[in-house]
């Protein structure tokens, strides 16, 4: 007898421990038929309903630049020397995989089309963050940008528009959203970007504070920065910086003897909803509350 005559109890026990052993191939075989795809939906949000502290380490290894990426300047290189954040996208493991595979013509010509991954229906899109991170959902992001300039270091605060749910509830950071948010370069600050951390369960309290310190102190390190932040179960930041030299150009920068502007593989925004970042308003307040 195969999976998809088995009564619906069954099959959905015999899923519900494929989540827990091999969640990469319980996303992949959504894509079997409709009786699949909805039984493991129903799967997937009962799991992380009833298991706040679990995370999964497919998502996180799969993803990771998405919650911590770094570029540096080249040895030796100027300080100025503007590495490329799309180059980061190339790290994840399912595109170097998949241009270690193709043939050299076909990975010069940046072919990723027909990776299942980049497919906007792709199940992984759908998944809450918090999946990856364990906890409750992400129902606020703050985005901050902090550009070290000369004579000081200046901060740019936003909040990320998430979208509702299907049924109209309350939007939740998706992975989707969170790519989509960094490979459009609307999340970070593009050929000046130095890095970008994602942070859990805090938020900014006030924009005030950080002009106070910026007063103080004109070059505040991170852990200032961070002394700003405050818990909150149903937020995260994605704390970005740059770096701007006293030219206030980045350098343009050859990779591999090809001008940047041959590299492989541009990463975009693959969502129907497009990617929004408005001033920051402070913290998100429980809906039918006023400040």
């Amino acid at each position: 007898m195969s999976l998809a005559n088995l009564p619906s109890e069954t099959l959905s026990l015999i899923l519900e421990f494929l989540a827990d052993e091999d969640l990469a191939t319980l996303l992949l075989a959504q894509r079997v038929c409709t009786r699949f795809k909805d039984t493991i939906g129903r799967i997937l949000k009962r799991q992380h309903t009833a298991n706040h502290t679990a995370t999964s380490p497919f998502l996180q290894h799969q993803f990771h630049i998405l919650f911590n990426a770094e570029l540096s300047v080249p040895k030796g290189g100027s300080a100025r020397m503007s590495p490329d954040p799309e180059l980061l996208f190339h790290k994840l493991p399912w595109v170097a995989s998949r241009r270690r595979n193709k043939k050299q013509a076909e990975a010069e010509n940046g072919d990723m089309k027909g990776s299942p991954h980049l497919r906007p229906e792709a199940s992984w899109r759908r998944l809450s963050v918090a999946w990856a991170i364990g906890g409750p959902d992400i129902k606020n992001l703050d985005v901050t940008k902090f550009i070290v300039v000369y004579g000081g270091t200046s901060g740019q605060y936003a909040q990320l528009d998430i979208p509702p749910g299907p049924g109209g509830e309350e939007g939740v950071l998706t992975m989707g959203l969170l790519y989509d948010l960094l490979a459009s370069q609307i999340g970070h600050l593009g050929r000046i970007t130095r890095s970008w951390e994602f942070i859990p369960r805090k938020r900014l309290e006030s924009y005030d504070d950080w002009m106070r310190l910026r007063n103080v102190i004109p070059y505040p390190d991170k852990d200032a920065i961070m002394d700003l932040l405050v818990e909150d179960k149903a937020s995260a930041l994605l704390f970005v910086t740059g770096f701007r030299g006293c030219t206030g150009v980045p350098m343009r920068r050859r990779y591999g003897g090809k001008d940047e502007d041959e590299k492989v593989w541009e990463p975009s925004a693959m969502g129907d909803a497009p990617v929004v970042l408005s001033p920051w308003q402070g913290p998100v307040l429980p809906l039918g509350q006023s400040r």
